[in-house]
């Protein structure tokens, strides 16, 4: 966010204030700067927020915005690098990387393969894993049969999108 005018270049200050007196602090915006994000702030407090025009040479006096109140965080973040590590003929190994937002959130992963063929009995998966865990093993597959894994992030505020692969099992004798 950059203001010009009579041959001075001008850049933001974002300065925000806990209602209660806690947390506060300030961010400036970067001449190229079209938005500012503030982070850490606490879900469900409320903030006041203020902005001031600066240069090198003349700062303007802060002008204050209504208060902000911080949302809660809606949904769980879903899991990164979601992979098999390992594939036999009745089990499968994955492994995934925890949300890189919200991660504190979590309070487990759903692990679920459903096979792609008709005929072969309803989905495996693994009771709530720990919050934790990076790796799991999914056994009591069919060999041979094509499977949609996929695995959600699991929070006190629902569940994540899953991220999912297919995989086949191996062949019996392979």
């Amino acid at each position: 966010v950059v203001i010009t005018g009579a041959g001075q270049c001008y850049w933001l200050h974002l300065y925000y204030q806990q209602i209660d007196g806690g947390l506060s602090g300030s961010v400036k915006a970067a001449e190229t700067d079209t938005s500012v994000v503030i982070t850490g702030l606490i879900a469900g407090a409320t903030f006041s927020i203020s902005v001031s025009a600066d240069s090198s040479t003349l700062s303007s006096s802060r002008s204050r915005g209504p208060d902000i109140t911080i949302q809660y965080e809606k949904v769980a973040y879903p899991v990164k690098n979601f992979e098999v590590i390992s594939v036999s003929e009745t089990s499968l190994t994955f492994s995934w990387s925890q949300p890189s937002t919200g991660a504190h959130l979590t309070t487990g992963y759903n692990l679920t393969c459903v096979p792609l063929l008709t005929g072969i009995p309803s989905p495996q998966s693994l009771p709530l894993l720990a919050p934790t865990l990076t790796s799991a093993t999914l056994s009591g597959l069919f060999s041979g049969v094509p499977y949609n894994c996929s695995i959600s992030t699991i929070s006190d505020r629902g569940s994540s999108l899953p991220a999912s692969l297919c995989i086949t099992t191996n062949e019996s004798g392979i």
